[in-house]
């Protein structure tokens, strides 16, 4: 499985927050996210898992969130660094892909300072925390069950959520038909192999400057519509009605110098190519409403 840093964009050291991803190159950074963080689902057999120290800090405020600012696992536990808290409740309460702005209401105004956090698992538990052999779904149950824990015990945090209806899109087949195949060909076994949720997988093959384009195997549209919504941080909704496994490549789409590419991003993939497209729609979704939370003591 590809590594951390083999994930990294090569424009930072972390994940930027309110920097433009720009180019296609973007895919590489939500493929970490979908490694680390994808869809929630019960994972019956691993035991539940809490922090056993934790420590949260202010961060210095001469510290460059573009220079070691990010988060994530570690082998033992969690950090987050350079980030706001309101980072962490993301991470700890909504999966990676399925994130969009403004997803927390009745956040307090400190919520946007930064904080640096290392959480670290009991000795007992590193094995668990730090087996190789857990689906995505259920590392990201057991990273995002830690998380919510931590956020209660040390913040107090309570919330509720309530549904809304916002601006996004539908994936769906264009007027001249798909051009996805249902093949299953062989899927590779190297280590570059990104394996997504509903046994679907994907191969990263990087081209010059910052550009690249994946392979997808044995992939329904439920995995592509969580891929693409990661990358413009607006929800979608599979409206296609294909209910196979494809294998297809994803590239990025090329403009031209009068052309002018969608703010969000929604255009930076070459879906046509598959005979796909992506519509504007509203679509329902759902907020996290603080009730209640308590700014961290440094400690």
């Amino acid at each position: 499985m590809l590594s951390r840093a083999e994930l990294r964009l090569p424009i930072s050291r972390g994940r930027r927050l309110t920097s433009s991803l720009g180019c296609f190159a973007a895919c590489v950074l939500f493929a970490e996210l979908f490694v680390l963080n994808t869809l929630t689902v019960s994972a019956q057999s691993a035991k539940r898992i809490r922090f056993d120290v934790v420590s949260i800090r202010p961060t210095p405020a001469d510290a460059d969130p573009y220079k070691g600012g990010g988060w994530g696992s570690s082998t033992d536990g969690y950090h987050m660094r350079i980030m706001p808290i309101s980072v962490l409740i993301m991470n700890a309460y909504f999966p990676a892909l399925d994130r969009t702005p403004n997803a927390i209401r009745n956040a307090p105004p400190w919520l946007t300072e930064r904080f640096d956090v290392e959480a670290k698992v009991a000795p007992e538990d590193v094995p668990q925390w730090s087996d190789q052999t857990l689906s995505v779904a259920q590392r990201n149950e057991m990273v995002q069950g830690a998380l919510q824990a931590m956020l209660v015990d040390r913040l107090k945090l309570a919330t509720h959520r309530e549904p809304v209806e916002v601006d996004g899109y539908a994936l769906i087949v264009s007027r001249r038909g798909s051009k996805l195949k249902e093949i299953t060909p062989d899927v590779p076994t190297s280590d570059r192999v990104m394996k997504m949720g509903d046994g679907a997988m994907g191969v990263w093959t990087a081209t010059e400057g910052r550009n690249g384009y994946w392979t997808f195997y044995q992939t329904p549209m439920s995995q592509l519509r969580q891929f693409l919504q990661g990358n413009i941080l607006k929800p979608i909704v599979d409206q296609t009605g294909l209910a196979g496994r494809y294998h297809f490549a994803l590239k990025p789409r090329e403009f031209g110098p009068d052309d002018h590419p969608a703010e969000d991003g929604s255009d930076r993939m070459d879906l046509d190519a598959l005979g796909l497209e992506l519509k504007p729609a509203k679509i329902k979704s759902s907020v996290l409403v603080i009730d209640h939370i308590e700014k961290p003591s440094e400690n």
